[in-house]
């Protein structure tokens, strides 16, 4: 296919779209609600923090049945906003990082580094002036392959 089109777009994932992730969250969030006949909760910062750090392998697909997740459960309806606590328990648990910011950088500087280098790991350690095993190893712990 991308003989034909000749271009390629790269697709940021959900938790590298910072403020652009609390549009897309609250609409879907409206939408989600309207369909269900129901006024939208309010979405607090913390759960638009909960849910940068999601892992969501289908990006907009899984991001849509985790929040139609919580807007079905029982015990939240009509509730008014949504906080981290409303995710549902699996959501809780998402990928790497998972120790605030710092690791978020860490995380955000590597697949950075890696896409700059066209995916080779030498040249992406030697970018960010560590060495490959060091970058391995970040690689292993945020689950990068």
């Amino acid at each position: 296919m991308l003989d034909v089109c000749g271009t390629r777009t790269t697709v940021r994932p959900l938790h590298e779209r910072g403020a652009e992730l609390e549009d897309i969250v609250g609409a879907m969030v409206e939408a989600l609600a309207a369909a269900r006949g129901t006024d939208a909760p309010a979405v607090t910062p913390r759960f638009l923090d909960a849910v940068s750090g999601l892992d969501l392998p289908n990006g907009l697909v899984s991001l849509r049945a985790i929040l139609t997740e919580c807007l079905d459960d029982p015990s939240r309806r009509g509730a008014r906003r949504l906080d981290v606590g409303d995710l549902p328990s699996r959501a809780r648990t998402g990928r790497p990082p998972t120790q605030g910011e710092l690791a978020r950088g860490e995380y955000d500087a590597i697949v950075a580094a890696l896409a700059e280098c066209n995916g080779v790991r030498s040249r992406a350690a030697k970018r960010l002036g560590i060495s490959r095993t060091t970058l391995y190893a970040r690689m292993r712990e945020f689950d990068l392959s």
